[in-house]
């Protein structure tokens, strides 16, 4: 099958390029419109300049204490953030606020914590020393499908 130009003959040249004319006409009709696209005076863009300075980062954590909740969203039991990111250190407080109608319990297996979360109420706890960068689970021992979370230990910058 022969497809025919069916535009003016001023473009027809343009469309015979293509195999068929109307895959044709999009093609002219998509470089027209992009084409067209940006003529309006009103609709300039706007630049936002990069900012002069960022400030470097850090790893040294200074943080004496570290915020917690345990809630449930949906179904769900959790702990929130999922995961702390601190560095080696001691005296270190951990608060854990349990938003929830049931009690928990808040373990670091390889920490040896273990410390239960009244509904309703918020929770201290001093972390022990953290001498060396790992990845510990926190988890609910009570109800063992609630979510797990992670404290990650990284080790100080020299």
């Amino acid at each position: 099958m022969q497809c025919k130009p069916w535009v003016s003959s001023s473009i027809a040249s343009s469309v015979r390029q293509f195999s068929c004319a109307p895959l044709g006409a999009f093609a002219v009709l998509g470089f027209l419109g992009m084409s067209l696209a940006g003529c309006g005076e009103d609709e300039k863009a706007k630049v936002i300049p990069a900012p002069q300075s960022v400030a470097p980062y850090s790893t040294e954590d200074d943080r004496p204490v570290l915020q917690m909740m345990t809630t449930k969203i949906g179904a769900k039991n959790v702990f929130l953030p999922s995961t702390m990111v601190v560095t080696v250190g001691a005296g270190r407080v951990l608060t854990i606020y349990n938003d929830t109608e049931l009690p928990h319990n808040f373990t670091v297996p390889g920490l040896e914590i273990d410390a239960t979360l009244s509904p309703g109420e918020e929770t201290q706890i001093v972390l022990p020393p953290l001498k060396k960068p790992g990845i510990y689970d926190i988890r609910c021992s009570v109800h063992p499908p609630h979510r797990h979370a992670s404290l990650v230990v990284l080790e100080l910058s020299k």
